[in-house]
């Protein structure tokens, strides 16, 4: 396969899961159809299907381009800055919705419903939460090797934090939301702040 050739099968790939993740955000990952993202890009459903032999694989590799990018944008915003409260703050701020229709976060949660009936969708799904964990994780050790954070388990603590924005976020993002983005923000700022060891008043806000 020549340069040229190869640019245009990956253009159009990347074309396909772009549409496929527009038209999820619309039908929803259940009834997303492989005619219906073929439809989206006026190409056949068999070019669509050169690409990707089945809705399954298209899916997984959607799912996975998204994961893959949640994930280098959330490091690349903790990789700038020095001071330990500061990067936990704009990691959480980063990986929370940023409004009530969040469409990362209006697909994650899609994605979670359907996770319970697709191994291969779980699979994903976990190596996005092990991933971004770890990105916590490696915020507060280096919180705690700089003496500003106080905690004897840094990865239980990455996880129980972890666990508590996925939820916060959900009240957010759902049609009948309970909370705010301001209180969404103000829980995991209090959360945060306990599982470091520091008073709320050390976070902004």
């Amino acid at each position: 396969m020549t340069p040229r050739t190869r640019k245009d099968v990956d253009e159009r790939r990347a074309q396909i899961i772009e549409a496929t993740r527009e038209v999820a955000l619309v039908r929803g990952l259940a009834h997303l159809r492989v005619a219906d993202v073929a439809t989206h890009l006026d190409i056949s459903s068999g070019l669509v299907h050169y690409h990707f032999s089945s809705k399954d694989e298209l899916l997984v590799e959607m799912l996975r381009t998204m994961a893959a990018s949640d994930v280098s944008r959330l490091q690349e915003t903790v990789d700038t800055g020095a001071d330990p409260v500061d990067r936990l703050d704009d990691a959480i701020r980063e990986y929370l919705p940023a409004a009530r229709r969040d469409e990362s976060w209006a697909l994650w949660i899609d994605w979670w419903d359907e996770a319970l009936r697709s191994e291969a969708l779980a699979t994903i799904s976990a190596e996005f939460d092990t991933a971004w964990v770890g990105i916590l994780e490696e915020l507060i050790d280096a919180g705690v090797e700089q003496g500003v954070f106080d905690s004897k388990d840094t990865h239980g603590a990455a996880w129980r934090l972890s666990a508590l924005l996925d939820g916060l976020a959900v009240q957010v993002v759902l049609p009948r939301r309970t909370l705010t983005r301001r209180q969404m923000v103000e829980h995991a700022r209090i959360g945060a702040a306990r599982e470091v060891g520091l008073p709320r008043s050390a976070f902004p806000g």
